[in-house]
């Protein structure tokens, strides 16, 4: 599935209404589950992975399968902590659990005649001394994930081995902090892109700045470059209105799936 520059977030929101969340939410080319922990703890990514629940313990998520049932977009997002995270939550369910949930997940998403996209989040891959963590536990929940007709991502908006995340063989769409990561993940992104993977772009400011040049890629997609819980909802919306207007004028410039303009 190729996207050429749609918009979508990352998953926690500022919100205190789930209503609000989910508006916001659906204002986004792809669609996303909104998590809202402010007030609510348990909502917060370490909580729901530790959760013992195999129902999904996002507030909003019987009201964001209905939505998705009346629209029916093409495709809608759900995050959850990816496993190498996830095993510093108190206490860790284990990775079957996780899986469990993450196929849950995926599994309502299709019942509303959706496909769903499950991003992993995995904030920092790299250890405390910068080396490599293990990533199989990652590449394993990716696989079933990607069984189960899902198409998979993974979000890291810290520092990782790139080149080996971009290798992950069931991983369809990278989600990164252009601006922290850009410069290391383009280059080697090529083979990724080549067998059809997509590069969701994460981007706080407008206009790019002149430090990095972004390659071409046939399949991306537009992003904060994280959650945006500890912002504000007035700050939530001029993001989206920042990702729709970068958007806009990118088409404008004849920006197509195979060109992505170079930052001025």
């Amino acid at each position: 599935m190729a996207w050429h520059g749609e918009t979508t977030g990352i998953g926690s929101l500022p919100h205190q209404s789930i209503d609000a969340a989910l508006d916001f939410s659906f204002a986004h080319d792809v669609p996303f589950l909104p998590q809202l922990p402010m007030g609510h703890p348990e909502e917060g990514m370490l909580a729901l992975a530790a959760s013992r629940l195999l129902a999904p313990n996002e507030r909003a998520w019987p009201a964001f399968l209905e939505r998705l049932d009346s629209l029916r977009p093409r495709t809608a997002k759900v995050q959850i902590a990816g496993p190498i995270v996830a095993s510093r939550a108190e206490p860790f369910a284990g990775h079957a659990r996780l899986t469990q949930k993450a196929l849950l997940l995926a599994e309502g998403v299709q019942r509303a005649g959706v496909t769903p996209m499950i991003f992993l989040d995995e904030p920092w891959l790299v250890g405390a001394d910068g080396a490599s963590v293990p990533l199989d536990a990652l590449s394993d929940l990716l696989t079933s994930l990607a069984g189960a007709g899902a198409l998979t991502g993974v979000h890291c908006c810290g520092r990782a081995d790139w080149a080996r995340v971009l290798a992950l063989p069931s991983l369809d769409v990278l989600s990164f902090d252009f601006r922290l990561s850009g410069a290391e993940v383009l280059p080697g992104a090529e083979g990724f892109i080549e067998r059809g993977g997509t590069l969701a772009f994460g981007i706080d400011v407008a206009p790019l700045g002149p430090e990095r040049a972004m390659v071409a890629a046939k399949s991306w997609l537009l992003t904060t470059s994280c959650g945006l819980v500890g912002s504000t909802v007035a700050a939530a919306e001029a993001q989206l209105t920042m990702l729709t207007t970068l958007r806009a004028k990118l088409a404008e410039a004849g920006a197509t799936h195979d060109e992505w303009p170079r930052e001025k």
